[in-house]
């Protein structure tokens, strides 16, 4: 039997879109009331902030540490954990500030989503009356544009460019918009350090 196709672009783009747009968090907060699971990894959201930044400092953290002890990365670099470390703290002290408290910042204000969490083609499909259907989810509510940070990844066919442009159809870029593609690229690191630690044969760990 082969694999179930993704959603085309306009109906996953709005289906996503729709989900992001009509949600609203019981708290009016970013986070969630109970711990979600990204595969085999906990994520760090069980709490309420107002500060989509620190959430995400929170969420993200825990990978960086995984990947800093994990061997995988060890063998392939002598150096790693040295390199890596500095480079984790260059993320959270002023990557992390820079991307993301801009959009809470000079008036603008930034709506808790219901994410999915974990949107990739595996993890949507159509029906054979075209009607698209996400399932597998890890969710939590955050900035919407996280959930298209695994659709970067070119080992995903949600990495075509239409899915993108679907979607934006929808639910327009946030502000700072200059800055979309740089926390697109930020919000793809979850996605892909899970991928490289916990997926036989991955190629993303030699990325």
């Amino acid at each position: 039997m082969l694999p179930p196709q993704p959603a085309s672009p306009t109906t996953l783009g709005k289906l996503l879109a729709n989900l992001h747009n009509k949600s609203q968090s019981p708290s009016g907060q970013f986070g969630f009331h109970i711990k979600t699971y990204h595969g085999k990894i906990p994520q760090n959201i069980d709490n309420w902030t107002t500060s989509w930044a620190s959430l995400f400092t929170a969420l993200i953290k825990p990978y960086l540490d995984l990947a800093l002890s994990n061997r995988i990365f060890k063998d392939m670099c002598p150096n790693w954990q040295s390199k890596s470390s500095i480079l984790s703290n260059l993320l959270l002290d002023k990557v992390i500030p820079r991307l993301l408290l801009p959009l809470q910042s000079n008036n603008r204000t930034l709506k808790p989503c219901l994410l999915h969490g974990d949107c990739w083609d595996g993890n949507t499909a159509e029906d054979p009356y075209s009607k698209p259907f996400l399932f597998d989810a890890c969710s939590f509510y955050g900035h919407n544009e996280y959930d298209t940070g695994n659709w970067r990844a070119v080992r995903h066919k949600l990495s075509d460019e239409a899915y993108i442009q679907a979607y934006k159809k929808d639910f327009p870029v946030s502000e700072p918009a200059e800055d979309w593609d740089a926390r697109n690229r930020l919000y793809s690191l979850t996605f892909n350090i899970g991928n490289a630690l916990y997926i036989p044969g991955s190629e993303q760990a030699e990325v």
